[in-house]
């Protein structure tokens, strides 16, 4: 994309993780379980969400000044949710990026 200089970091989301208690996911399937709310681009008419297990995502990055790298992540949602952040990271997901 133009504007993004090497060395220069952005951020994206590829996704959210929702407290089971919030009232509109207490309809989903598997319900006082976490999910994984996916971001896209665009917003579609409904939204989608991963139930808890392991997933793996192959994410292209690239700059109008720079050739396209492969990066895959890794996530293990677990189900489990808690307002601490620090347990949320120990408990709840994990997640791993490589270089492809």
């Amino acid at each position: 994309m133009d504007g993004i200089s090497p060395g220069m970091s952005r951020y994206c989301d590829l996704g959210a993780i929702s407290d089971p208690a919030h009232p509109d996911l207490k309809s989903l399937p598997e319900a006082g379980k976490t999910r994984l709310g996916l971001q896209f681009e665009f917003l579609g008419p409904a939204s989608e969400y991963l139930l808890p297990g392991k997933y793996k995502f192959e994410i292209l990055v690239a700059a109008s000044n720079r050739e396209p790298v492969a990066y895959f992540v890794e996530i293990h949602l677990t189900g489990l949710w808690s307002e601490d952040e620090k347990e949320m990271f120990k408990n709840g997901f994990t997640v791993t990026v490589r270089k492809g």
